[in-house]
């Protein structure tokens, strides 16, 4: 089924050059909006292409994950620096994008939320992973369910899957991941990914 997204935020001008783009890298523009306000799932689309500006935006994207935390949104910055694409992310967004990318990049970024998944560019994993808390005993962080959700995450389990075969809510599942980023100092689930690779606890027979 062909990709479906709605695109929000910045000037008209600017969300018609972004829905050329997605257009041309064969994306259907399901709809163009100002805000997120209002958003419809089905009739606006399977997922969000928004053009992020400020922290106006953050919280607009903060409220919008609350109430559809399963809708792929990534955000697309005008990132003079990696730390641009930061605060998208910090707010909920799945993945962040420099609007100087090739398309194919949001392109690819939109199909893997699709999936439950986020993909980051290189310099941006770089910069999360020197960013990444360490020192602490792993042990007094996380338990061994909790380090079995980020290993079944890691190797491309949706939260969704995870939540039913665990016996959770997708909500209540979201909430007790929100609660363990807390806990281990990172702001979303890319970080927590690079914390539980850089600890070993993305290996499969690896005891906490």
């Amino acid at each position: 089924m062909a990709l479906r997204v709605s695109v929000v935020g910045g000037s008209p001008l600017a969300r018609k050059g972004l829905e050329s783009s997605l257009v041309a890298a064969g994306v259907e523009v399901a709809s163009s909006r100002d805000r997120l306000d209002g958003w419809q799932p089905v009739r606006d689309g399977d997922g969000i292409a928004m053009i992020y500006g400020n922290a106006d935006d953050s919280k607009e994207i903060e409220s919008f994950v609350e109430e559809h935390p399963l809708i792929p949104l990534v955000a697309v910055v005008n990132a003079e620096t990696v730390d641009d694409l930061l605060p998208p992310l910090r707010a909920g967004a799945l993945s962040a994008v420099d609007e100087s990318d090739d398309p194919s990049a949001l392109v690819a970024a939109l199909e893997a939320g699709g999936m439950g998944l986020s993909v980051a560019s290189p310099r941006l994993l770089q910069s999360l992973a020197q960013r990444v808390p360490d020192g602490r005993d792993v042990a007094s962080l996380i338990s061994d369910e909790e380090a079995d959700w980020l290993r079944r995450m890691g190797a491309g389990e949706t939260v969704g899957d995870i939540a039913e075969e665990d016996g959770y809510s997708e909500r209540a599942l979201f909430r007790n991941l929100k609660a363990l980023y807390q806990r281990l100092g990172v702001n979303n689930r890319t970080e927590a990914l690079l914390w539980a690779g850089r600890h070993g606890l993305l290996e499969s027979d690896r005891p906490l």
